[in-house]
């Protein structure tokens, strides 16, 4: 039993320098999608309401050059405090959306940090308003602008990053300023009430408006955060089955699904890459460098050769 022990916690280690790797592998990346959602969690204390089981915010950061997953929990805390802690040292575009959490990019110690938003959650805001044709028509010329991004496709038929941010460059400026121009009308109404729906999604969309532009003036940045929503789906899954147990039971989820998930995205089998690493990791001391942990992630990590 004791030296079960023994090999559990030395594993635990080098799975834990093999995190802190991956969390400083995805702040070195250039180009971050976020988000974050919730996982029920218990507690070992009682909720001030008396709730034995909680909602704790689990968050993800996806390096979209990389395509490594990060995902992190801090007590299920949803702070921009949170946040900050652990993008601190990226300098690049980070994608979001609008929560309040992520409105201190681009100032103070996040300056270097530049923001890019999620075209589908302002498109949303006016589909969501299904009877009301005014709103439709703002979420189609929406929809017209992944209509003209979907036209080609860069490494398709011999379509270069050059050609298609010149391609995002032309479309983009004439369906910007379409879409501009109905915001600002509906905006300009008189004698709207400030709780109308409509009005609200104009708002939302405008209160970002400078910031659009910024997906199109780069061949590679995508039009929304799809992609970090599709990697959640992997937590709203689990939650529907799995109460965890704990805080410290969060944190080791998020470890656990970072590495896994980053295996399913660079097309790594899952059970090979973990008895690999545990063998790899075996001989190395508990004070290895955290450097050294950086090429055993999915990304870089190769078979060990027998």
């Amino acid at each position: 039993k004791g030296t079960a022990q023994k090999l559990v916690s030395k594993v635990k280690v080098h799975l834990e320098n093999l995190y802190k790797a991956l969390g400083q592998a995805i702040v070195a990346d250039n180009y971050i999608c976020g988000d974050e959602t919730y996982q029920k969690v218990r507690p070992q204390v009682a909720t001030p309401s008396g709730r034995k089981i909680k909602k704790g915010y689990i968050w993800v950061f996806v390096g979209m050059t990389t395509g490594l997953v990060y995902f992190f929990y801090d007590d299920g805390s949803r702070s921009t405090e949170v946040f900050k802690q652990h993008i601190k040292g990226f300098n690049g575009a980070f994608q979001c959306d609008y929560y309040s959490g992520y409105r201190h990019i681009g100032i103070g110690e996040m300056s270097g940090i530049k923001r890019l938003p999620c075209l589908q959650h302002i498109k949303r805001k006016f589909l969501d308003l299904k009877d009301n044709p005014q709103a439709q028509e703002i979420a189609k010329l929406f929809g017209l602008l992944y209509h003209f991004e979907h036209q080609h496709r860069i490494g398709k038929d011999g379509w270069t990053e050059d050609d298609h941010l010149q391609w995002r460059q032309r479309y983009s400026k004439v369906m910007l300023e379409k879409i501009r121009m109905r915001l600002t009308a509906v905006k300009d109404r008189i004698g709207v009430p400030p709780d109308d729906p409509l009005l609200a999604a104009t708002e939302h969309a405008l209160r970002q408006w400078n910031e659009i532009p910024r997906i199109f003036a780069s061949p590679t940045y995508k039009l929304d955060n799809n992609e970090v929503e599709r990697i959640n789906r992997y937590i709203s899954l689990t939650r529907r089955r799995l109460t965890i147990g704990s805080h410290s039971g969060a944190e080791a989820a998020a470890l656990y699904h970072s590495l896994a998930i980053t295996c399913h995205r660079c097309s790594v089998n899952v059970f090979d890459y973990f008895c690999d690493i545990v063998d790899r990791c075996a001989a190395w001391p508990p004070n290895t460098p955290i450097e050294k942990y950086r090429d055993l992630l999915p990304d870089r990590w190769r078979p060990s050769q027998k």
